[in-house]
């Protein structure tokens, strides 16, 4: 009885994640075009003012409740992408077009050249949905994908602790008012594992991952959330 209560403890955790993963849309992009948009507009709900959920996604966690239409604290976008390469779930797409919300204004995707993004779908709506702030930055070093994430996302840190990186040497543009000076800064956005930095501010970029690696756990991180 201990023996097979031990396998279930094993076991579930894998198929709760291969369930959550059969639900992401995970691929490397090239924005095509994004346009900010109302959302009042985009579902129709100009005149509305009675209570109301919004529902962005399919599962309770990917939706935002709001107390009384129309009130959203997010900016909405909707984007075209060009899909380079299909990390999950390949759809047999070469374009996609959902929505983002974000509530510090224009998506951080916008300005990468190559965003990996994560995807879920909404049957109701019938409209892809990107899983709020999450996407990584992708390269192609001789023919092949590899990847790195926005340091500051602390929450997936952890669970790369253990993959393996691959040794680079990338030239990289440090943002303009970024303090190279600040070690507590430095070291939460640019760590020196990762970044080669020098006192000239000329950077490079010295690991990355696998995408496919970077992708499973991005995806394992989104089931536990």
């Amino acid at each position: 009885m201990k023996t097979i209560f031990s396998l279930v403890i094993y076991i579930l955790p894998i198929l709760l994640f291969s369930q959550k993963k059969d639900s992401i849309y995970a691929f490397i992009g090239k924005v095509i075009e994004s346009n900010k948009v109302d959302y009042k507009e985009h579902y129709d709900l100009k005149d509305k003012i009675t209570n109301y959920s919004l529902q962005i996604g399919d599962t309770k966690n990917d939706y935002q409740l709001i107390d009384k239409a129309p009130i959203l604290m997010d900016e909405m976008y909707v984007t075209k992408v060009k899909v380079i390469k299909w990390l999950n779930n390949d759809i047999k797409k070469d374009t996609i077009e959902f929505v983002s919300f974000d509530h510090y204004g224009k998506p951080d995707f916008l300005s990468v050249e190559y965003p990996i993004l994560y995807l879920g779908f909404n049957k109701k709506k019938k409209e892809f949905y990107q899983y709020k702030y999450q996407f990584d930055i992708a390269y192609k070093i001789k023919e092949k994908w590899l990847g790195i994430y926005q340091f500051r996302d602390l929450y997936i840190t952890k669970y790369l602790a253990n993959v393996k990186t691959v040794s680079v040497n990338i030239p990289y543009n440090l943002p303009e008012k970024f303090n190279i000076d600040n070690e507590e800064q430095r070291e939460k956005y640019f760590p020196r594992d990762f970044y080669d930095i020098k006192s000239n501010r000329e950077a490079f970029i010295r690991k990355l991952y696998k995408v496919e690696d970077l992708a499973n756990v991005r995806m394992n991180s989104l089931t536990l959330r």
